[in-house]
């Protein structure tokens, strides 16, 4: 199954948010489904509501009314707003023709009360809406809706991205950003690597990895860890090469890389050197707990074994033979990954698999 399929069909808050869209749809409302950014797998998720609308007895169509012109004989002009595509587009010229602004009023209005338009038996999916035209498209299919005189009356999905609008009136406004979090990208990202020989928390860091490189935009996310261990062996060459593949454009990459991989750390990584920490402080409580009190770096007085920081806790035991020598090795590399962490450093691939963490 591909990932767009994969997210369409199987992603539980996405699944969702098209059984809603279903709903409304069934219940006769139009409906504008506005995301965060641009429509992942646009075509896999219009063909999935073309899939569930078919049961309501009307003609699925998919617009795109982005860049649209009308031809009429030789003159191509561009079609201006939403009241004119939808005169243009749902009715023949010889009924356009008759179409007087001081006589309808609106082209909404005229062809809400026209009975040789097919649009009267259709769900319209309208894409590539912008943003600053979301809400006029609302206004339009409200007032067409409203005006309808014909028994049943055409049904619009309004497909847009980054826009101010709510419910009005005959349409419902379904916010993309209600039903996904960046839980959903992981969720894609762990289900599409779930049957590879890697272990849980490869799994975990390469999936974090990916959605926070993609700042969970998820279809650059399942690019990304669709190339597995190369992600997170070298971050930022599998990232570039992969964006510059698919032309995804990115002013500050090296910086977003770092960030996301570092991020995935401080997640994954760090509470395992605090893990091996506290093992080695309970190991050797009582031999540490002689060597207190003794003070940090901004001098506080630590009197407890459990209290001690890991730099600290590497000191002692180097220093007084407390742990053994592969412990200290060991004591000693999470101290420096612990630092380079704190400073906003992201450990390189060789630094992790040195901690044992892989």
């Amino acid at each position: 199954m591909i990932m767009g399929e994969m997210w369409w069909k199987r992603m539980v808050n996405s699944v969702r948010f098209l059984e809603d869209v279903q709903y409304f749809i069934d219940s006769g409302k139009s409906v504008v489904l506005n995301f965060p950014y641009a429509v992942p797998f646009l075509d896999i998720m219009t063909d999935e509501i073309s899939m569930r609308v078919s049961q309501n007895d009307k003609n699925f169509e998919v617009h795109d009314v982005s860049e649209t012109i009308k031809i009429d004989g030789e003159n191509t002009e561009r079609i201006a707003n939403s009241g004119e595509y939808i005169l243009h587009k749902f009715c023949p010229k010889s009924v356009r023709v008759r179409y007087l602004p001081t006589v309808h009023i609106s082209r909404e209005r005229y062809v809400a009360s026209c009975k040789d338009t097919p649009l009267h038996t259709l769900v319209v999916c309208a894409v590539g809406i912008d943003p600053h035209t979301a809400q006029s498209w609302i206004k339009s299919v409200n007032e067409y809706t409203e005006n309808c005189t014909a028994e049943e009356h055409g049904i619009f999905i309004l497909v847009t991205h980054g826009a101010n609008v709510r419910s009005s009136g005959c349409v419902e406004c379904l916010q993309f950003s209600d039903y996904i979090t960046d839980y959903d990208c992981m969720m894609l990202c762990l289900t599409m690597i779930s049957s590879l020989p890697y272990s849980r928390i490869q799994k975990l860091y390469l999936s974090e990895v990916a959605s926070n490189i993609a700042n969970n935009n998820v279809e650059n996310a399942g690019l990304l860890v669709s190339a597995e261990a190369d992600l997170i062996r070298e971050p930022f060459e599998t990232t570039k090469k992969i964006f510059e593949e698919n032309n995804i454009k990115c002013t500050r990459l090296e910086e977003q890389v770092n960030d996301g991989v570092w991020e995935a750390q401080i997640r994954l990584v760090f509470p395992r050197i605090e893990d091996y920490r506290s093992k080695i402080v309970k190991k050797y409580e009582s031999k540490i707990q002689k060597c207190l009190p003794i003070t940090n770096s901004i001098n506080e007085r630590i009197d407890k074994a459990n209290d001690v920081e890991i730099a600290q806790l590497y000191t002692l035991c180097s220093s007084k033979g407390i742990a053994d020598r592969s412990e200290c090795k060991l004591l000693e590399k999470m101290r420096k990954a612990r630092n380079d962490l704190a400073h906003h450093n992201p450990l390189t691939f060789k630094q992790i698999m040195d901690l044992g963490i892989f």
